[in-house]
């Protein structure tokens, strides 16, 4: 006779994993030992270590031999206030709403990085039918092995279940054998392939608790024995409008700052990327939706500050002025920041974001470059960029302006009209990121005719190399002086805004920060940074306390 088990919540959510400093480091000393050996010429130039090296070159210093990224020193001196991973996850909070509201208990951790003792106790204490674990911020395998390895050194029993953007693009961008021998080494119970996927969650959980079969399911892969069946697919249509999260479930644990997410997918289709594609339909939360939504983190007392996660929260533009102007009428008096798209601003739009609460706005500007925005896709012009920037300006809200540098096109003088355009619009803050070669992205079916080899960060096309790309990314942040560098790793954008800090205090400890970059770049013999330097950073770091 089964025992019958106590404590049994039907279901686990696991949020994010990040990986830390720690897991780059490996990088930058094997790397650094390369350049000692003789085969180095021709051994790294070609290789994810090398190119994982340059793509974090510009994040991190060293004291004392020691590396050391943004985050690093605030973890250093101030706990982890800073990082996204201690505001509730999004995924979390959506699909634990979705499910209570269907009948389903829940319980969740929401960062495995950071609470994996707490994760260790719910294990031992409770009996869960099933573990789900989000893939929202996942680009590699190892972060969900080491989830389930925990998972499994503590309980043998609960169905483990995957979903999200990682396990769909793995289904979509390998081949049949490939994808097989993916889902047997990451070794869950289910897999969830689709955009959504709530639904087949709420099924699966259902046929779990009953011991039903799985074989009507769609959108899931399960196993059998040593093998995986896969489900015949089928669209989702969950409406944001009818499944607004309800904050009050998670009001224990809320911090002063929450994400909220309005959209679903991207109505753009840029040429570089695959998340219109890997998202869905597009589809918006109503001002009214919003106003519910907004009501009910009010009603908490605890938050504060906002993040829209929304693709571009400004589209479409009648809506956005909407809801700003619902924000306003309700008086929450929240401070917000979302991703924008500046070519769609103007002066109304400015005063209403400036009156309900906007303090920063991050643009995916991409290039400067008209013919490579028309390459890629993005429906803007420089002109209008320059005006967004300089609305945003003159309403002293705060901008990240991202770019991307090496997309099929560009060339150095392409790259250059880019730098020139930091250095003349100034935004707050700037990031310049490699291209990354995306299969499912609408460029990567274009192979053929931009002569495109490889794929991820390791590519080549017919104006440009990824070593190229990287190296003109070092040079322009060593030039660039009237806007200040985004650390591309182990600094998230959220820790800009939205965090009771003044802006004064990150922009003083952010300079500080790419003082000592630039100095380990100009002098890479050095073991470090002096201590004078390194005070000074200490001291702007304590600051901001």
């Amino acid at each position: 006779m089964v025992k019958e088990r106590k404590n049994m919540i039907d279901c686990l959510f696991i949020g994010y994993n990040n990986m830390k400093m720690e897991n780059y480091k490996s990088a930058i000393k094997a790397f650094e030992a390369l350049r000692l050996n003789k085969f180095f010429k021709w051994a790294p130039m070609n290789s994810n270590l090398y190119m994982l090296y340059k793509i974090i070159n510009t994040s991190w210093f060293k004291y004392n031999n020691t590396p050391y990224s943004g985050f690093e020193l605030y973890e250093k001196f101030h706990s982890n206030r800073l990082r996204e991973s201690s505001i509730l996850s999004t995924a979390i909070s959506y699909l634990s709403t979705f499910i209570e509201r269907r009948g389903f208990s829940f319980d969740y951790v929401n960062s495995f990085t950071d609470e994996r003792e707490t994760l260790a106790e719910k294990l031992k204490k409770n009996d869960f039918m099933a573990i789900a674990i989000s893939t929202t911020f996942i680009v590699e395998d190892k972060p969900v092995q080491e989830i389930i390895k925990f998972i499994r050194k503590y309980n043998n029993t609960a169905k483990i279940i995957i979903g999200g953007p990682y396990i769909l693009k793995q289904g979509e961008n390998r081949k049949k054998r490939d994808y097989s021998s993916f889902l047997k080494h990451l070794n869950a119970d289910f897999f969830i392939v689709n955009s959504q996927g709530e639904g087949a969650l709420v099924e699966l959980l259902s046929a779990i608790k009953n011991k039903s079969g799985f074989e009507g399911i769609k959108n899931i892969v399960y196993k059998v024995g040593d093998n995986y069946v896969s489900n015949p697919t089928e669209s989702e249509n969950n409406k944001l409008e009818d499944n607004t999260v309800d904050w009050s479930l998670f009001s224990d644990k809320l911090s002063e700052l929450s994400i909220i997410s309005t959209s679903r997918s991207c109505p753009f289709e840029c040429a570089f990327c695959d998340f219109h594609v890997i998202g869905g339909n597009y589809q918006t939360s109503s001002p009214e939706a919003i106003e519910k939504e907004l009501n009910t983190l009010k009603s908490t007392g605890k938050v504060k500050y906002l993040f829209f996660t929304d693709d571009t929260f400004n589209i479409p533009p009648a809506k956005f002025k909407s809801t700003l102007k619902m924000m306003i009428k309700n008086n929450y008096n929240f401070k917000w920041t979302s991703f924008i798209r500046c070519q769609y601003l103007d002066d109304e739009t400015l005063q209403l974001m400036k009156e309900s609460g906007c303090e920063g706005a991050l643009l995916g500007l991409e290039s400067a470059n008209q013919s490579v925005l028309d390459k890629m896709n993005k429906k803007a012009t420089v002109e209008g960029y320059k005006k967004g920037l300089d609305l945003l300006n003159k309403y002293d809200i705060e901008s990240c302006a991202s770019f991307i540098i090496g997309f099929p096109g560009e060339t150095r003088e392409t790259a250059n009209d880019t730098v020139r355009f930091i250095e003349e619009c100034k935004p707050t803050y700037y990031r310049l990121n490699l291209w990354m070669c995306i299969p499912y992205s609408p460029v990567y079916n274009r192979r053929k005719e931009y002569n495109i080899k490889g794929e991820g960060l390791l590519w080549s096309h017919s104006t440009m190399d990824a070593k190229t790309a990287s190296s003109i990314i070092q040079d322009a942040y060593l030039s660039i002086k009237n806007s200040i560098y985004l650390p591309v790793f182990d600094f998230d954008t959220l820790s800009l805004f939205n965090q009771g800090i003044r802006p004064e205090q990150i922009r003083e400890f952010l300079k500080l920060f790419n003082v000592a970059v630039r100095e380990r770049l100009t002098n890479p013999k050095s073991k470090g940074i002096s201590k004078e330097l390194w005070d000074e950073i200490v001291k702007a770091c304590s600051r901001t306390a």
